[in-house]
Formats: structure tokens, C-alpha cells, sequence
């Protein structure tokens, strides 16, 4: 561990360019911030940069490559890669006690920053009455798969109301699993699912 540790501050000395910099803050999803540890630049000696662009979005802690290009005291033009390895810190939604599959999750969660791993999205909104599709334990940063919305389980029978150009058509259908804060169902009418908000014992879906 203690190698692990020099290697670490041995790596992390390396000056952050202010283009490099700016490139991070830029390619950080939004509702995060972001933390740099190291920069470690390739074969980049004597090069001021003046460019720089990350590959792809940073929407959690690791290593990102940059593509970085700028010119020698000479005059020179140089160009290459760098690596960043940076830490990404976000509020997230956390759950303050032990919830059960089904429970009503308003009042039960709190907000926090925390270092966003693989898979997490920062500033996760919570629909009003949205419940917990499965159990967690207190303390449990809340992840999108955790949600579903207040309604039917899917196969439940559910009354689906839908309005269009002014007009409202009521039918029968059955509830089917869809993404989080939405009520879905597949009408007896047809084989398409519908999608909309759960209110009032039914699902009111808005069609243009």
C-alpha cells in the first residue's frame, strides 16, 4: 500500500495545463464537480499546450485521455495524448433508513455529495411519490433502477384515461413495467403500450 502511495504522488506532480483544465471542467457531466489527481502527459516535453479535448464525457471517477496540441520555444507545432485521473463528486439522493420493496419514498431520503462510481448519475430526480421497486438499507445512494412510480404492479388491471386534441377516451388495459417516474400499460385494445402519470386510481396519458 505504501508503494501504491509514492507511486501515486510520483505521478500526480506533473502541472495541469490551464487548456487541459478548462477540457475536464467542460467534458464533466452536469451536477458534478470535478477533482484532479494526476495528469501524466506523453512524450509532450518542451510543449506548451494551447489545445486540449477529452475523448468522451466524465460522468464518474477514473482515467480519462486527453488529446492535446499546442508548440515548442522553437516555434514547432507538437500534439499528442495525456492521461487524467480525476475524482467526480455529486449530490446524490441517499436513503436516511432500511425501505422496503413498495415503500413511498418521500421522507425517506437525503441529499449528499459523494464520489459518483461507474453506472451513477449525479442530481438523480426523485418523482413525488415515486416507491422503491426493491428493499434497500439505510444509507443506500439511490440508483434509477432502484424507483418505480406510485400505481399498479405490472399485470395488475388499471383504467387508463386518454386525452387528444381536446377529446378524453377511457379504456381498460393491463400495467407493464416502464422507466422510472412513469405508469405504463398495454391496452385490451391493442398491443402498443401507453405511457403517462399515475393519478387518481388510473393513468392519464397526453397524446398530441
Amino acid at each position: 500500500m505504501f508503494v501504491a502511495s509514492l507511486l501515486s504522488l510520483v505521478i500526480s506532480t506533473a502541472p495541469v495545463p490551464g487548456p487541459v483544465s478548462a477540457a475536464l471542467e467542460s467534458a464533466t457531466v452536469a451536477g458534478a464537480r470535478l477533482a484532479t489527481v494526476s495528469y501524466t502527459p506523453s512524450r509532450l516535453e518542451g510543449c506548451t499546450v494551447a489545445r486540449a479535448e477529452v475523448a468522451k464525457p466524465i460522468d464518474s471517477t477514473g482515467r480519462y485521455a486527453v488529446r492535446v496540441s499546442g508548440t515548442r520555444a522553437d516555434g514547432r507545432a507538437c500534439d499528442g495524448w495525456a492521461w487524467a485521473e480525476v475524482r467526480v463528486l455529486a449530490t446524490v439522493s441517499i436513503t436516511n433508513r432500511a425501505v422496503r420493496a413498495g415503500d413511498a419514498l418521500d421522507g425517506l431520503l437525503t441529499q449528499e455529495e459523494r464520489e459518483l462510481k461507474r453506472g451513477l448519475k449525479p442530481a438523480l430526480q426523485v418523482p413525488p411519490r415515486a416507491r422503491a421497486a426493491i428493499a434497500l438499507p439505510a444509507g443506500r445512494v439511490v440508483e434509477e433502477h432502484h424507483l418505480r412510480a406510485e400505481g399498479p404492479m405490472p399485470g395488475e388491471a388499471v383504467t387508463v384515461e386518454v386525452r387528444s386534441a381536446g377529446m378524453t377516451v377511457t379504456q381498460r388495459g393491463r400495467a407493464v413495467a416502464c422507466r422510472a417516474g412513469f405508469a405504463c400499460a398495454r391496452l385490451d385494445s391493442g398491443r402498443r403500450a401507453v405511457e403517462g402519470i399515475f393519478e387518481d386510481g388510473r393513468i392519464l396519458v397526453e397524446l398530441p
